[in-house]
């Protein structure tokens, strides 16, 4: 079975609360009636959905810059000895 959320909350933790409970979609009350038709047939079809504010966020998150890797690390980074 495959769930889209349709919920109130806009924050960080509960789109990954979502997501972490398999959720395939995600979309904040407020959506209009064709974006959500949409989304339960993306859904429906095996497809993945975030409503817009949420994509622009996830989108932020990915674009925004990281540190740089650690020398010596093949992971890029740091290990710790016990």
């Amino acid at each position: 079975m495959r769930v889209l959320a349709l919920t109130m909350l806009d924050d960080e933790a509960s789109l990954r609360a979502a997501m972490e409970a398999g959720a395939a979609g995600y979309l904040v009350k407020g959506a209009r009636p064709e974006d959500v038709i949409r989304a339960v047939l993306s859904v429906a079809a095996g497809e993945l959905v975030f409503g817009a504010s949420v994509a622009d966020r996830v989108l932020r998150h990915l674009s925004a810059p990281r540190p740089p890797a650690l020398p010596n690390s093949p992971t890029g980074s740091a290990r710790c000895s016990p």
